[in-house]
């Protein structure tokens, strides 16, 4: 008889577990990685720049900052210390392309691509079963550097697995048949910011006042003899920069005289022309992005 009752006991625990009680007394279903993801608060926004606006993506934005972003089981890597080089292309395409277009990267990658509140990657985290699997077109604007992160990362066709390897860069750049040319002459990148393009670039070594590791991000502008960036790393300083080059202007844009790019330094490394029906991106379109994904639409 006590056998019975400890198992009826263990079963209905077992039930319980399902279920989460919240404080009105009421009951709710277990949270899915997908609410714990989008209960998290972003750093994503639209940004203004010499009357143009663009959306920009942080890698350490605080709902993905801690993501395991490597497949390999030994990796400590997460999203928010190494993605630069997938979120300075992630800015890329997402201000140069149709928001239309955008999803086209879900036809690149071999399996779904499936996150979760640890795993940027499909390899890594919860259960298959339990990850978040991206579909809608909010849901892609939304977490699109992570999307292109899981594709890096070898959730791809071209037998790419490394994500700080740039010749990702040209299969991707190729899937949205954007025109692009890699680059790495100073004064030719500055025509081309003249010329409305967009500009990869990196800074790294011993030198480097942004990072002797290396480090991506994006030009965007240039006006007065100021070249404009989206940095990948959502940041108020750069302590190593003690002559004070570059100007932050808020956390995450920056800018600095062109003159200055070689005592930075700065590396130009794909020039890329954005599409002419490019989507131009305002708060309230994000917003209502935002505001679908949160609907599931």
């Amino acid at each position: 008889m006590k056998s019975s009752w400890k198992k009826r006991f263990i079963i209905f625990v077992m039930l319980l577990c399902i279920w989460v009680y919240i404080p009105d007394g009421k009951m709710e279903e277990a949270k899915t990685e997908e609410d714990r993801l989008k209960e998290r608060p972003s750093a994503t926004r639209v940004v203004y720049i010499c009357r143009n606006t663009y959306l920009y993506y942080a890698q350490n934005s605080p709902e993905w900052e801690n993501l395991v972003i490597d497949p390999d089981p030994a990796s400590r890597r997460v999203f928010g210390e190494s993605a630069c080089v997938v979120t300075a292309l992630a800015n890329c395409i997402v201000n140069a392309v149709s928001v239309w277009d955008l999803d086209r990267i879900l036809d690149m990658t071999m399996y779904p691509v499936r996150i979760d509140s640890h795993s940027a990657v499909n390899a890594r985290g919860v259960r298959a079963r339990d990850k978040f699997e991206i579909r809608n077109l909010s849901d892609v604007v939304r977490y699109y550097p992570l999307i292109i992160g899981n594709y890096a990362g070898g959730n791809n066709r071209s037998g790419v697995r490394n994500r700080k390897n740039e010749d990702f860069y040209k299969r991707v750049l190729d899937a949205y048949q954007l025109e692009w040319e890699r680059n790495t002459e100073w004064s030719e990148a500055v025509q081309a910011l003249k010329d409305g393009k967009l500009v990869i670039a990196c800074s790294g070594g011993r030198h480097s006042v942004i990072s002797s590791e290396g480090h991506y991000f994006l030009l965007v502008a240039w006006a007065d003899g100021y070249i404009y960036a989206l940095d990948s790393y959502l940041r108020d300083r750069f302590p190593l920069d003690r002559e004070q080059w570059i100007e932050i202007l808020e956390p995450g844009l920056l800018r600095f005289h062109e003159t200055d790019a070689s005592r930075i330094p700065v590396q130009s490394r794909f020039i890329v022309t954005p599409s002419t029906d490019r989507t131009v991106y305002s708060k309230a379109l994000l917003d209502d992005y935002i505001a679908r994904s949160d609907r599931h639409e």
